[in-house]
């Protein structure tokens, strides 16, 4: 199970999947890279969380191509 981070406006604390699933939903951030994390910034591009989570826990839509995680779900 990935390490409960700081995850949202609501300053509770979230592990790595739900806030990955928060991401889209609620505008939290945006999936920008992967380096041995995901990296997500914040919707004002001004915070960067390094989240750790083993890539067979992504949700359905998220998958590593050549070291970068390509995100399906974004239009």
């Amino acid at each position: 199970m990935p390490t409960p981070i700081y995850g949202g406006p609501d300053g509770e604390f979230h592990t790595g999947i739900e806030l990955l699933k928060r991401t889209q939903d609620d505008s939290w951030g945006f999936l920008i890279g992967y380096e041995d994390r995901l990296v997500l910034s914040s919707p004002a591009g001004e915070e960067r969380l390094y989240v750790e989570v083993p890539e067979h826990e992504l949700p359905a839509g998220i998958h590593e191509e050549n070291g970068v995680v390509v995100d399906e779900r974004i239009v």
